[in-house]
């Protein structure tokens, strides 16, 4: 069977990576859209953010590394070919994040 969109979640854990790797090949095997999905939560630490200045204080958000699990997917998936990858780091629950990111882009396979 061949897939034209695999959405795959990532949280940088060894078994997520697993998930990436599983979803590039098939996508570079399929010439499938890669969707490479990432949820955090983001908590507050107003006394944190205090001591450290404004212009940086983005770098200690847990969208930042979100963001940096599913960069590391597209780098990856670019490497090998894949030509159409999409990457998301969404606020909110990750199995949500997930089927709703597959909702949206019509994806025929979810891999975690």
């Amino acid at each position: 069977m061949t897939y034209r969109t695999i959405v795959a979640g990532t949280d940088g854990s060894e078994t997520a990576g697993l998930a990436v790797d599983q979803a590039i090949d098939l996508a570079a095997a399929g010439d499938a859209r890669l969707v490479i999905v990432t949820a955090f939560r983001q908590e507050h630490d107003r006394d944190a953010n205090d001591r450290v200045p404004e212009d940086v204080r983005w770098m200690l958000t847990d969208r930042n590394a979100a963001e940096a699990h599913a960069r590391r997917g597209r780098e990856k998936a670019t490497e090998i070919g894949v030509r159409d990858v999409v990457v998301q780091a969404l606020e909110g629950d990750a199995a949500e994040m997930l089927i709703e990111t597959a909702d949206d882009f019509n994806a025929d396979l979810i891999v975690v």
